[in-house]
């Protein structure tokens, strides 16, 4: 087994494990982001792994800022500021330290399998136009960009309307 095909199977894992967690155990707004934190980096693990460099940065990003919305939303709508601490049982205290190394893992696998940067050539005599670079950076992968904002504006949403009406 070679380490891409490592990588691919540890993430695809870890975010049956972080969606496994947001169904079950996450309760409050903080749990909840960063189960969709884990869950968005092991995304971006498998995306990475399969050499899908621009769509695991896209993915990078936006789990990082979508959670973060999430958690800042859910805070200003539900007004707790805290979670509720109570004793801490052994099984849930392992489990939570093989999450944290699990991700510790993800993040210096998602490291590791980076390719190295190409070198860098020559500009040629006619730089090209800004327009061609847009097109290049952005031209067959812009709908799904899009797609995936109005999805994260969706879920915003719906974290307002939820959470008014549980104050309701």
């Amino acid at each position: 087994m070679t380490l891409d095909i490592f990588v691919v199977y540890f993430c695809a894992g870890l975010a049956l494990a972080a969606a496994f967690f947001l169904l079950v155990e996450a309760r409050a707004p903080l749990s909840a982001s960063l189960g969709l934190v884990v869950l968005g980096l092991a995304v971006a693990g498998v995306m990475q792994a399969v050499a899908a460099d621009y769509l695991a940065l896209a993915e990078w990003i936006l789990a990082l800022g979508s959670a973060l919305v999430f958690f800042v939303a859910s805070l200003m709508v539900s007004g707790r500021g805290s979670e509720a601490f109570g004793t801490p049982e052994p099984l849930r205290v392992v489990a939570k330290l093989l999450g944290a190394v699990a991700v510790a893992v993800l993040v210096v696998l998602l490291f590791w399998t980076l390719p190295s940067p190409p070198p860098i050539p020559a500009v040629p005599p006619s730089a090209p136009a800004p327009a061609a670079l847009g097109l290049a950076l952005f031209g067959s992968g812009m709908t799904p960009l899009f797609l995936l904002g109005l999805l994260l504006l969706v879920a915003i949403i719906g974290s307002v309307v939820l959470g008014k009406r549980r104050l309701d």
